[in-house]
């Protein structure tokens, strides 16, 4: 079984952001987004290898979610 875990780039941006400001740093939101925008379109365009799921992935959006609610989502993919 194939399983893409997904996040928004808005939701990427605000647990890096968290995570900065939890060690201590100063995060600009609009930078760090700006920063993951940019990287996603390099990583989806390139020829060789581009970030995408493959056709036959089970897609796990995990905006707004904890790691044990993905890890349940998981799970019940899974049937455990």
């Amino acid at each position: 079984m194939k399983i893409y875990l997904d996040a928004s780039a808005e939701e990427r941006a605000r647990r890096r952001s968290l995570e900065i400001e939890q060690r201590g740093g100063k995060a600009d939101y609009d930078e760090i987004l700006a920063a993951i925008r940019k990287r996603d379109q390099i990583d989806s365009s390139r020829e060789v290898a581009p970030l995408k799921p493959a056709s036959d992935a089970h897609i796990i959006g995990s905006d707004g979610k904890d790691i044990e609610a993905v890890l349940a989502e998981t799970l019940h993919l899974l049937d455990l």
